[in-house]
């Protein structure tokens, strides 16, 4: 499961799981490891994933995060288009900054820099769209990359393993992107 930091998801997940500031955190809890075992055995739909994991998270209560709206924004914009070649600085003239503070903030918000944000962002597109096509050089085309060698450099950095490793054997499999409000 990964959830990302500048959601209200990660805001409920960090009080149901008090773990420490980190790119990767390692947790074992009885009720996620169960709940992952009903999903795995179980398939259900994705509206009643959402469920599962709300329940789990208690998601009930409302939650709001406090980003930067430009930061915000500029979010957005990679996450409807990863595949967009807007550079850096292109990116914080729209959203109203200049490109070494639009830099220190993106960081401050999402604890990542822009670069990897948008990469991350390139790989969920291009599972989403492996998930649609089964085809691997046409999905890293999808997501942004410029060929399959590329996606697979940037997957194994992101996740330590390679996707063929990860997809070949799977039945199916869903890229959710929910960020909350």
């Amino acid at each position: 499961m990964i959830v990302e930091k500048i959601s209200t998801d990660f805001i409920h997940f960090k009080k149901r799981f008090p773990v420490r500031d980190a790119v990767l955190t390692e947790l074992f809890d009885f009720a996620l490891v169960d709940c992952f075992q009903k999903i795995y055995e179980d398939k259900p739909s994705k509206v009643e994933i959402e469920q599962m994991l709300d329940q789990l998270l208690g998601t009930s209560e409302k939650t709001s995060i406090t980003a930067d709206p430009r930061i915000f924004k500029a979010m957005k914009i990679i996450q409807r288009e990863p595949d967009s070649p807007i550079s850096q600085e292109e990116l914080a003239a729209t959203v109203g900054l200049s490109a070494s503070r639009f830099r220190h903030l993106f960081r401050e918000h999402s604890d990542i820099p822009y670069r990897r944000y948008r990469m991350w962002r390139r790989t969920l597109a291009a599972m989403s769209s492996l998930h649609k096509v089964d085809n691997l050089t046409y999905a890293a085309m999808e997501g942004g990359f410029t060929d399959s060698a590329h996606f697979n450099h940037c997957f194994q950095g992101i996740f330590g393993v390679r996707p063929s490793l990860v997809f070949k054997n799977l039945d199916r499999f869903e890229v959710s992107a929910r960020t909350g409000s």
